[in-house]
């Protein structure tokens, strides 16, 4: 795969994770109490609220270790998200380079392969980014062979999730080899009550294999342009 190739397909990949929100939405971890939320658990990360500035939320301190993460679980019981698309929330990078974070949702027995949908994304430094699960629900044939949408976001991997019985979900980074810190807010479902399937226009892809309903820096424009960064490709091989 050239250069080229991979730019085009990089930039629909982040067109998805950066969708607008959808306004059929439910917040599940109030950040507006006294404390911090009850249904966190910590593994190996620190947890601060911030209430105000423009980096409120939960900062998170994720330990130079095997699998940091801060997990929420219910109260009691499980959380029925069966009448959802998927599962979003707003990470900011206060740090000076690209982070990797990845994002789990849990049905009983979930060990990261089966009975989870897990997603990976990269976040930006200085930046709030929108990073979204689409829910893997089985069955899902509107778009086959797809593995996310411009405005859904990526699915989950791994098998089907039973929506009406979610135990669990958490943020984690991959065994890092530093200290890093996140900051997250506005964690909601979204898509409640509407197929977001639906919303995508057709046709999506233009004739350079783009999305096309979107923009972004980078898109390509015209065949000039192509021809421009073949040239500027070949030179630098």
């Amino acid at each position: 795969m050239n250069g080229i190739t991979i730019l085009l397909a990089a930039a629909l990949l982040c067109s998805g994770i950066a969708a607008v929100a959808d306004t059929n939405e439910k917040l599940i971890i109030p950040l507006d109490g006294p404390s911090l939320p009850d249904t966190i658990v910590r593994h190996n990360v620190s947890v601060e609220q911030l209430k105000s500035g423009p980096e409120r939320g939960l900062k998170i301190h994720f330990e130079a270790t095997d699998w940091p993460n801060v997990f929420f679980r219910p109260v009691s019981g499980s959380w029925d998200w069966s009448g959802y698309t998927g599962l979003a929330l707003d990470v900011y990078n206060p740090e000076s380079e690209m982070q990797p974070v990845e994002m789990r949702v849990d049905n009983e027995g979930a060990d990261g392969v089966n009975h989870c949908n897990q997603v990976r994304t990269s976040v930006k430094p200085g930046v709030w980014t929108t990073f979204r699960c689409r829910f893997n629900r089985g069955g899902d044939t509107s778009l086959w062979g797809m593995r996310g949408l411009p405005i859904t976001g990526p699915t989950g991997g791994s098998p089907a999730l039973d929506l009406k019985h979610i135990v669990a979900f958490q943020v984690f980074l991959a065994k890092p080899t530093h200290e890093h810190t996140l900051l997250l807010n506005n964690i909601r479902l979204y898509g409640g009550g509407v197929n977001t399937e639906e919303k995508v226009k057709f046709p999506f892809v233009d004739r350079f294999g783009q999305y096309k309903n979107g923009d972004w820096p980078g898109k390509l424009k015209s065949d000039a342009e192509l021809k421009t960064r073949a040239q500027a490709e070949s030179w630098s091989v």
